[in-house]
């Protein structure tokens, strides 16, 4: 069987208003993983490239592939994960260090640095530690300016959320999870699993929006202007889903990674739940569009409206400057790249990769 017509794709970890905040540790998680592949090697070493061919070997066998993106290089993978087989390969180094809490029980380490040329890189050692200083300085301006943008979009959510009206919002959510998932708690809870289908990349805000189609054939659309209904209606459906034994995926936005989702997926009934605003915004053919007007007193929040324009503006400048040093870091860090790659024995990765795809002919 060939290759998926549509990839799954998104990011398991993004730059935040707190740093970097990672994911990966689900793909460890022997709840969810048989065999995890932890990759340990440095920059430029080809960790990438396996994982595509990995990723490759998996869908050509007509497996379901997650192919899991990193932020700073949204051409890079970071992890691929096979649902079918609980098997996930990732990269397990900073920003994302993955150590093995059940070493060959569950995860196995894989080590690309027999690969390396220790001469070749010594002999740009001053250039390299130069580097990865760089690299960290540049992520720090990043989020700084991130938590800005966070900042002001939270007074906005929480200026709107003075407005909102509780009672119709709670009929709503339970009106809603009755019709989709029943009144019935099921015996055993379903699993949510925690992604971003968006992140604040080197190119602004990258959304895999494609990817909700992959899971959905039908989506309610909720229009959030002021992320103050989107997130707790997304909040309460998932808990409804998840009491019905259902398992979710839960996407959250990078500006307040813990606290505000934005897209909600229930695999086993193809449905989703999304936010729609300026940074994203799915269409489905079969989609239902709730607007935030619905439960908003927007006669009394007409006062702040100034404020809350200036808010989301500001908010918008901030994160593109915030990409700015993210796209400075890339640029950095493919200098970086370049004095591993010359360093790296190319065919001893390649025998690394066919070991393991052994397991699987």
């Amino acid at each position: 069987m060939g290759t998926c017509e549509k990839q799954i794709s998104y990011f398991m970890g993004s730059n935040t208003p707190v740093g970097f905040i990672s994911r990966f540790s689900q793909l460890v998680d022997p709840r969810i993983i048989s065999t995890a592949y932890i990759l340990k090697a440095g920059p430029g070493t080809g960790k990438s490239s396996l994982m595509r061919r990995f990723a490759d070997f998996f869908e050509q066998k007509g497996y379901e592939v997650h192919r899991i993106y990193c932020s700073s290089d949204i051409q890079s993978l970071d992890a691929v994960f096979v649902p079918k087989l609980a098997v996930a390969i990732l990269d397990g180094t900073p920003p994302h260090v993955i150590e093995p809490a059940y070493p060959g029980a569950v995860e196995q380490v894989v080590s690309l640095f027999d690969s390396f040329d220790i001469d070749k890189l010594k002999a740009h050692r001053e250039e390299i530690i130069a580097c990865f200083k760089e690299n960290k300085a540049l992520h720090a301006k990043a989020t700084l300016f991130i938590s800005a943008a966070g900042s002001l979009l939270g007074d906005n959510l929480r200026t709107a959320q003075e407005y909102v009206n509780r009672e119709k919002l709670s009929r709503f959510c339970e009106k809603t999870a009755a019709a989709e998932f029943g009144r019935k708690s099921a015996a055993k809870p379903g699993a949510e699993y925690d992604v971003f289908f968006s992140a604040i990349t080197a190119q602004g805000v990258t959304f895999h929006g494609d990817t909700l189609h992959r899971f959905c054939k039908r989506a309610y659309l909720f229009e959030d202007r002021y992320g103050c209904v989107g997130g707790e209606i997304l909040r309460s459906l998932r808990d409804s889903a998840v009491r019905a034994g259902h398992a979710v995926i839960c996407g959250f936005c990078p500006t307040a990674p813990f606290e505000k989702m934005e897209q909600l997926v229930v695999p086993e009934l193809q449905l989703g739940f999304f936010v729609a605003n300026k940074f994203h915004t799915p269409e489905f053919s079969d989609q239902k569009v709730v607007h935030d007007r619905r439960f908003l007193d927007e006669q009394r929040l007409k006062e702040h409206r100034a404020k809350l324009r200036f808010n989301r503006r500001a908010a918008e400048e901030l994160l593109k400057e915030a990409s700015g040093f993210i796209a400075d870091a890339k640029v950095n860090h493919d200098k970086l790249e370049s004095y591993y790659t010359a360093a790296v024995n190319f065919e001893k990765t390649d025998e690394i990769l066919e070991k393991l795809l052994d397991a699987y002919r």
